[in-house]
C-alpha cells in the first residue's frame, strides 16, 4: 500500500509539475485551510477514532512483549504519517490532472471523486503495473474487512455468554457461521445505501471511537473505572452517534458525530463509576501491578 501512493504521488506530481495549472483557481477549497472552532474542532475529533478501533487495538494487543510496544508504536505513527501526506498530494495533484486530462468517472455531475486514485493509477501506469498497484487497493480493504470480521467472531464466541461453555469445536461452526452472516450484513448495509465511501466509513469510525475509546483510555489510566460505568458509557456513546449522525445538523458547519460522542461517553462512565460499586481488590491489585 504504501509503494503504490508513493509511485502514484511521484509519478502524478510530475506530470503535472510545470503545466502551469493553479489547483487553487480549479478548486478554491483545496487550500482552504480557515474554519470555525466548531469545524475545526470536529476535524480534530477523527483522531478520537483511534482509541477504538478493534482492528487497530488487536494489533497491540498481539505483541509478543510489553518492550516491543514502542517501537510499534514508532512504526505504527511513522506509517500512518507517511500514508496520508501521499493521500493528500495525490488527491491534490490529481485536481490539476483532471484539468489536464479529463478522467473519466472521476469529473462533471455524475462523476464521484473517491475514484480519482483508481482513475490516476489507471491514466498514469501500464495496465500490467496498474494491476499490481490496484491490488494494494485490495489488499488496504481486505486488512481492515479479515481483521473486523475476525474481532466480531471472536466476540461472539467468547465474550457472549450464551456460548461460554461450547466445546472449542462448536465455537468454530458458530464463529464460521458468525462471520457469514457478518459479511452478508456487511453487504446488505453497503448495497442500500447511497452515501459515499468517506461517509460510511466515517460513521462506523466515530461508533466505534465513542463507543469503546473513552471505556479503553479510562480502563487503562483509571483505577476509578467500574462495570457499570463501562457498559453505560458504551451505551451513551453509541447512542450519541446515531442520534447526531440522523437528527442534528447544524447549518454551515461540519459537526462530526464523534466529538460529542466522545465527549459524553467519557462523562457518562465517570459519573456512573463514582456512584456505583468499585472495582474488586483483585482488580485493582492487576491494575496497579500494570502501571510503570
Amino acid at each position: 500500500m504504501l509503494a503504490a501512493l508513493t509511485f502514484c504521488a511521484l509519478l502524478v506530481f510530475f506530470a503535472v509539475s510545470g503545466s502551469g495549472v493553479d489547483i487553487a483557481a480549479v478548486n478554491p477549497k483545496a487550500f482552504a485551510y480557515k474554519t470555525t472552532w466548531l469545524s475545526g474542532a470536529s476535524l480534530l475529533a477523527w483522531g478520537f477514532g483511534y482509541f477504538g478501533q478493534p482492528h487497530i487495538l488487536a494489533r497491540f494487543i498481539g505483541i509478543d512483549h510489553v518492550s516491543s510496544v514502542a517501537k510499534a508504536r514508532r512504526i505504527g505513527m511513522s506509517w500512518m504519517v507517511l500514508c496520508l501526506t501521499l493521500s493528500v498530494i495525490i488527491g491534490l495533484s490529481g485536481i490539476a490532472y483532471n484539468e489536464l486530462v479529463h478522467l473519466p468517472g472521476v469529473a462533471g455531475p455524475d462523476g464521484n471523486k473517491e475514484r480519482i486514485f483508481l482513475a490516476l493509477v489507471s491514466a498514469l501506469f501500464h495496465p500490467v503495473f496498474s494491476g499490481v498497484i490496484l491490488a494494494a487497493v485490495l489488499a488496504s480493504v481486505m486488512s481492515t474487512a479479515d481483521s473486523q470480521l475476525l474481532v466480531l467472531s471472536a466476540t461472539l464466541t467468547e465474550d457472549l455468554p450464551l456460548f461460554k461453555n461450547f466445546t472449542p469445536s462448536r465455537k468454530a461452526w458458530i464463529s464460521r457461521f458468525g462471520i457469514i452472516g457478518f459479511a452478508l450484513l456487511a453487504y446488505i448495509i453497503t448495497s442500500t445505501s447511497s452515501g459515499s465511501i468517506l461517509g460510511m466509513v466515517g460513521y462506523a469510525w466515530g461508533g466505534f471511537g465513542a463507543s469503546f475509546g473513552p471505556i479503553i483510555i479510562l480502563s487503562l489510566t483509571w483505577r476509578g473505572t467500574t462495570r457499570y460505568g463501562a457498559l453505560v458509557g458504551m451505551v451513551v456513546g453509541a447512542s450519541t452517534i446515531f442520534l447526531v449522525k440522523n437528527y442534528v445538523t447544524i447549518e454551515g458547519e461540519y459537526f462530526y458525530e464523534l466529538l460529542p460522542g466522545f465527549i459524553l461517553a467519557f462523562i457518562a462512565i465517570i459519573l456512573v463509576s463514582l456512584i456505583t460499586a468499585k472495582p474488586s481488590e483483585e482488580t485493582l491489585r492487576k491494575f496497579d501491578k500494570s502501571q510503570p
